[in-house]
């Protein structure tokens, strides 16, 4: 049964191949990594990108294959479910996040509103500590770097 509609991506790295652009074209555009709690929709032309030279898809694992294949479930059919934060084990979305909020939360002019803004960031983004600028130290230490 070839498996179609929406499933989402239970971790980050989850590679989706892309359709080629034209017949017998190499390279595509369209490929791209996902992050965790990232839906996607499987289509025929997108299942036939994931056939091996068997004509076995991934898309066909179950999750007891997958744990098998990768240690880990890697996507799940239906859509993301609400625990599911979306990018949330991926540390560099996370500080790209954190650095975005952080920046729109300092921008508030109102004091009291900014307060708020920022105790919202640090609450969010804990892994990060307060949500001030910190300045990175550029002395070596003892071994030289």
């Amino acid at each position: 049964m070839t498996p179609s509609g929406i499933y989402h991506a239970t971790v980050s790295g989850l590679t989706l191949p892309g359709v080629p652009a034209a017949p017998g074209a190499v390279l595509s555009a369209t490929g791209r990594v996902l992050l965790q709690g990232e839906e996607f929709e499987v289509t025929p032309e997108l299942y036939a990108e994931t056939l091996d030279r068997a004509g076995n898809s991934w898309l066909d694992l179950d999750e007891s294959a997958q744990l098998a294949r990768w240690g880990e479930v890697r996507f799940a059919p239906g859509p993301k479910p609400d625990a599911l934060t979306f990018g949330g084990d991926d540390s560099s979305y996370r500080i790209r996040a954190w650095q975005r909020d952080l920046a729109y939360a300092q921008a508030v002019s109102d004091p009291n509103e900014r307060r708020a803004a920022l105790a919202k960031v640090r609450a969010e983004f804990p892994e990060f500590g307060a949500s001030h600028s910190h300045t990175l130290s550029t002395t070596r230490d003892r071994t030289g770097y």
